[in-house]
């Protein structure tokens, strides 16, 4: 038979430990630590979640008038600085760029204009990359021939390689480039990053991240094609 009095007196002993000392403890103190601060960063991400999210489109919509900066600036006497500045460029997108939405295809594109005049469209299209997906933005003239300049804006390929792509030297090659000949897409091809004087077809590689650069040109070739032709029958009278 157990000894109440022993009982009590294990009742007694375990009712006078000190409560950080007791073998559950820390378990219960961790559970409590990481759900305040669960929850004190929960209330900060709701909190700046609008101003998160109107950065993000501000950084678009900088990202597209960009690719125009040079057409508009010509005709509009504005310099790019002036163009893209955290204050203007909500104010310069309304006045320069126009959202369009194709309903029945699910895309938007954007088209660019000054004073009635038609500067060119702008594509967003999404390719797959070496580790992820990549999304890009392609300006291109009125005819939807030739590419005014591109900007790929999100992409998940490694840093130092395949991440090259999004430096100027790699994106001003294709400024110029006649991508359809005849509504006919043109086959870009890639040579080494040090190659002098490509030919018109040709782009330089990123040295140490072909598959990144043949992404790319592949993003060009189908996924812009495929936007392309739907933006062309939504301009159709």
């Amino acid at each position: 038979m157990s000894d109440p009095q022993n009982a009590e007196s294990l009742s007694s002993s375990d009712r006078s430990t000190p409560l950080s000392e007791r073998y559950w403890y820390p378990v219960f103190f961790m559970l409590v630590v990481s759900i305040v601060f669960i929850g004190v960063l929960a209330v900060f991400y709701r909190s700046s979640e609008p101003r998160i999210k109107r950065a993000q489109e501000q950084a678009f919509r900088s990202q597209v008038l960009s690719l125009f900066a040079g057409e508009i600036g010509l005709l509009s006497g504005l310099s790019e600085t002036e163009l893209l500045s955290i204050e203007n460029v909500d104010n310069n997108f309304q006045r320069f760029i126009e959202s369009i939405c194709l309903t029945n295809a699910d895309i938007t594109y954007y088209s660019a204009h000054f004073e009635g005049v038609r500067l060119g469209y702008c594509l967003d299209i999404t390719g797959k990359g070496l580790w992820g997906t990549m999304s890009a933005l392609v300006a291109m003239k009125p005819d939807l021939m030739t590419v005014i300049n591109l900007s790929v804006y999100d992409q998940m390929e490694t840093p130092g390689l395949g991440a090259r792509i999004t430096e100027s030297w790699f994106r001003q090659q294709f400024a110029g480039k006649v991508l359809y000949d005849n509504d006919k897409p043109v086959t870009l091809s890639l040579v080494p990053e040090d190659a002098l004087n490509p030919d018109p077809a040709q782009i330089r590689q990123v040295t140490g991240a072909t598959i990144t650069s043949q992404s790319v040109l592949k993003m060009l070739a189908q996924e812009l094609t495929l936007i392309r032709d739907q933006v062309k029958q939504g301009l159709q009278p």
